[in-house]
């Protein structure tokens, strides 16, 4: 299996990638707000395209519901794309609220999150 397609535009790119038509505009949008290396590549398993800001070695990362990016030196940005499974319900981002087990009042261990605690 090959490592990922090359392409000498990002236009050759986008056209391989097949974005839903709306979320085709928000990516040119965010790309013409920066300067990016025209060779850009997708990965084998066709997820997303990858392309370099001009001179640096920041890779912002395209995928078909959203687009991530460097924003400083280690802030990575997610912008959501208007056609995405993340808004849909098709997946979810991240693992949601999780709620942060408690102290027991008279003995100081973790609770469950039942608030009933196991050793008392």
């Amino acid at each position: 299996m090959p490592d990922r397609r090359t392409f000498d535009t990002i236009e050759a790119a986008l056209e391989a990638f097949n974005l839903p038509s709306d979320n085709l505009a928000a990516v040119r949008d965010h790309l013409s707000e920066r300067e990016y290396e025209q060779r850009c590549y997708i990965v084998s398993s066709g997820q997303y395209i990858g392309l370099k800001e001009a001179g640096s070695l920041k890779t912002v990362y395209i995928n078909r519901g959203f687009i991530d990016y460097r924003d400083g030196e280690n802030d990575w940005t997610r912008i959501l794309l208007p056609s995405n499974k993340i808004r849909d319900g098709g997946y979810t981002q991240g693992k949601g609220y999780q709620r942060e087990a408690q102290a027991c009042p008279n003995c100081g261990s973790r609770m469950p999150l039942s608030g009933v605690c196991d050793l008392c």
